[in-house]
Formats: C-alpha cells, structure tokens, sequence
C-alpha cells in the first residue's frame, strides 16, 4: 500500500500497487490489532482508492504516526493489505508473511500511543541498542530508580509482547524500528548489533546498581527471547519447531489456530513447512492433529 502524505489530523488515503515481494521497496507494519471500538462511536477508516475501508482504533493510530507530512509512503499492513473476510486469500498470503517481513527494509514496530512514563524506558532500551555506549557508565544510573523501573514496565509490559504472530515478524526483520508515540529506537538483524543488545540487557541485569535500584523484577524475557530467536537464524543449529510452539504457547491469538500458523515463519526448514498448508478451513484440532504429524513425518524422513 502507497500510504498518502499528510499531517497527523488528516484522513488517511492510500492506494493499492501489486508488486512481486522481492522487487517491491517497503516497510513492513507490526501491531497489535486490538478489538472493539475504544472510547470511539465507529470504527475509524482509511481511504484506498474510491473504497472505505474500516480498520481498527489501534492501527488507525499507527498509520497516523508513520505517515509523513512531505511524501508517501510504502507499507505493508495486513489488516489493510488482506482480505480479512477471505480465508482462502488470508491462507495464501499468510504463506508469504516470511518472505514478506523478511524483505521489507525495515520493519515498524508500533507500541501504541506514549505515557508519562515511556520515554524513561525507551531511552534505556535506546541505550542498550547504542554500540558506543558502555555498560560502565549505564544512563539508568542516573534516573530516579521508581521512574526507571515504571518506564521499563510500561514498555515492557505493553500487551503487543504477548502475541503470537508478532514473535516471527520481529525476529525475520532486517531492522527493527520500535515506536511508542513519538519516541523510537532500532537496531539492524547482523549478528553484532543483536549480541550486543542481548548483552547489554544482561550486564545490566546482573549489575549490583540495578540489584541496589530495586530493578530486579523488572521482565526482560519476551523481548530476550525474539531478540535470541532473531539471533539465532541461519545458524547451524537453529532451535526446533516444537521447541518454538512450546516457549510460546501462552503467547496470545484471536484465533487459536495462529497458535501454529503463527510460528512457521521461524521454521528454517522449508521440508517441514511444506508439511503444514495454512488452511483456515481445518479447526484447531484438525490444525493440532496435522502439526504433530508433520513433526513425525519429518522426523521418520531426517531420521532424527
């Protein structure tokens, strides 16, 4: 979608291009959809092309705060960019969501509107993701430590981190962009960025001053772990499927069959994805059933 030019009060208008994903220059938009109407008496809309199209309160804000004032811009939504009322079409394209949060150029993850607290944690996960910062002269030892642990509790602890399909669009991205409001930080996919800003995570975590700071408590482990998956692809080793579908099975999905779609994005063998067609016609038991037999098929064939 070519998403119009304009300032942040305007109504949203896009347009449609049809482009094979590997040729296409894109940024791709990762959310939470969020339901229901909000405080707002409909649903808010977009415009593409002659047709309204409604979309949800959430993404209706993030499209406001990627917008730019002076030219266009290309995005991937999928709520915008599917049919959400064809499943024949959403089991196609949710075959390409590898491909196509893989290729984008950078992938937009929006948090959701800032707080009074935000910036105290974007700024602390900012300085994790700064190459040139050491972690003896950490920023967060100069914040008031209740407004260093409210900042990374509101981060951390916004419901975005608890999907299921956000867990492979993190972890497939070239360069992750994290919004929240106004405020970003990112850091790219090569291998140095993403060990040091698992380190940096860490060092802090085991530092005496956090112990001393009461920022103990302070969870990590759903950032940690799509920054470790992210990490780990294209290794020799990379972790196992059912390894995967059990790290997040609390994760959380509208639909209980995403449990497994959602995740065969990060499956590096592509024998075992060709095992398990998306097929939203199948219910969650028949998904499960088709799961486990792919896993002992694949397995009887790697001999493993």
């Amino acid at each position: 979608m070519i998403l119009d030019a304009g300032k942040h009060s305007d109504p949203l208008r896009g347009r449609f291009i049809t482009q094979p994903v590997h040729e296409a220059d894109y940024e791709a938009l990762s959310y939470e959809w969020g339901t229901g109407l909000g405080d707002q008496e409909r649903l808010p809309e977009i415009k593409i092309g002659d047709s309204e199209l409604s979309i949800t309160p959430n993404l209706d804000l993030a499209l406001r705060h990627i917008r730019l004032e002076d030219k266009p811009r290309n995005v991937w939504a999928d709520a915008v960019c599917i049919n959400q009322y064809d499943d024949s079409e959403k089991g196609s394209q949710i075959q390409l969501m590898e491909d196509i949060y893989r290729t984008a150029k950078n992938v937009l993850v929006w948090l959701g509107l800032e707080t009074e607290q935000s910036r105290f944690g974007m700024d602390i996960l900012r300085y994790f993701t700064n190459k040139d910062a050491s972690a003896l002269d950490p920023v967060w030892e100069r914040m008031p430590p209740d407004l260093c642990k409210a900042g990374l509790n509101d981060i951390l602890g916004r419901s975005y981190f608890s999907r299921i399909w956000v867990m492979q669009e993190v972890a497939l991205s070239q360069r992750t962009i994290i919004l929240c409001g106004d405020l970003r930080f990112s850091w790219s996919s090569d291998p140095q960025s993403q060990k040091y800003f698992i380190r940096m995570i860490k060092l802090a975590a085991i530092s005496p001053a956090w112990e001393q700071m009461g920022l103990t408590e302070i969870d990590f482990s759903n950032l940690l772990y799509r920054l470790e998956l992210q990490q780990q692809r294209g290794t020799p080793r990379p972790r196992d499927i059912v390894d995967i579908a059990y790290d997040t099975r609390l994760q959380k999905a509208t639909d209980r069959r995403d449990k497994i779609f959602g995740i065969l994005g990060l499956c590096q063998d592509p024998v075992f994805r060709d095992l398990i067609p998306i097929n939203y016609d199948e219910d969650v038991y028949q998904v499960y059933r088709g799961f486990v037999e792919a896993v002992e098929t694949h397995d009887r064939v790697s001999g493993e």
